[in-house]
């Protein structure tokens, strides 16, 4: 807690521009680096139509106290690994692998369970 006994604010990225996603509603994890790792609900580098949508994103602290995102993965509930990540977020394997759940999409159209690794 800061000294004076106030938090500060600090944005660490805007989502909307480009291909990163929207509407972030999981919670975020940290890995031992320091790096976050969330969900987005919505948006990604898919066209979806009208379908759920959404992406798995890290941001990572930069030197100079800014954040960088990158986008990990682009869901669509139209393609096999479904699509719309819900509000539950991802969570590390003890392998290091990142798992999360989509609500939305694959064979049987009632959500996914999904892994990637570093």
């Amino acid at each position: 807690m800061p000294q004076d006994g106030k938090w500060k604010e600090k944005i660490l990225h805007n989502f909307g521009k480009g291909k990163d996603g929207i509407e972030p509603l999981s919670g975020l994890i940290f890995d031992a680096a320091g790096n976050l790792y969330g969900t987005t609900s919505e948006g990604g580098a898919i066209d979806c139509g009208p379908y759920y949508a959404g992406t798995a994103f890290e941001l990572k602290p930069e030197a100079d106290g800014e954040w960088s995102e990158t986008r990990l993965e682009s869901f669509c509930e139209n393609n096999p690994g479904g699509g719309g990540p819900g509000t539950g977020g991802l969570i590390f394997g003890a392998s290091g692998k990142l798992y999360g759940l989509n609500y939305a999409g694959g064979t049987y159209d009632g959500g996914t369970a999904f892994d990637f690794k570093p």
